[in-house]
């Protein structure tokens, strides 16, 4: 009797703790934007002259970090009359920053932008940076609200599945591991 109680009572203990679902977290599909639209702003935006790797390096940041973009754009609207809206938030200008940093440390050449004041200060290239990144994330499609100011849903982290790269020479060296018959037919 005194294990059947025993029993009983790990079970009761065990029922009184919350039981909690984890549910996955769903990414947002790639972005849907042409070529020719993110090239025209590249364009404009920085120069027609930026390397690759430096596009690159600005365009994953953005897609990687949408819990800072969600706050971003989240002080882009007041939504009572105790709030302060802004256009370039904290969030987004620590973002300029690092990326400026990064991409002058880490490229072949510092960042380039158009239409900027080369004699002024840093905080005037940081928020100008950032106002650039804002718009670079409104054409991607990175952002709360819609063009009324209504809000639409948080951003969910970008898939990337759908531009993973084939890797066949990869893959036809680990098929070569694997069978040493196919390497001597093929590759002999």
């Amino acid at each position: 009797m005194s294990q059947t109680f025993g029993a009983w009572m790990w079970i009761m203990v065990l029922a009184a703790f919350p039981v909690v679902k984890a549910s996955p977290v769903v990414d947002s599909p790639f972005l849907d934007i042409t070529f020719k639209a993110f090239n025209e702003f590249i364009k404009q935006e920085f120069s027609s002259k930026i390397s690759l790797s430096t596009v690159l390096v600005i365009l994953f940041s953005l897609t990687e970090n949408p819990d800072l973009l969600n706050l971003h754009t989240r002080q882009q609207y007041a939504e009572n009359s105790s709030e302060h809206q802004t256009m370039a938030s904290g969030w987004i200008k620590s973002l300029a920053w690092a990326l400026k940093e990064n991409i002058n440390q880490n490229q072949a050449q510092p960042l380039k932008m158009k239409n900027m004041d080369k004699n002024r200060d840093e905080n005037y290239t940081i928020t100008a940076f950032s106002l650039k990144l804002d718009a670079l994330a409104n054409l991607l499609g990175l952002h709360l609200y819609n063009h009324h100011g209504r809000f639409q849903s948080k951003l969910k982290p970008v898939s990337h599945t759908t531009i993973q790269p084939d890797m066949l020479f990869a893959l036809l060296q680990q098929s070569v591991k694997l069978r040493p018959a196919i390497h001597d037919h093929y590759f002999n």
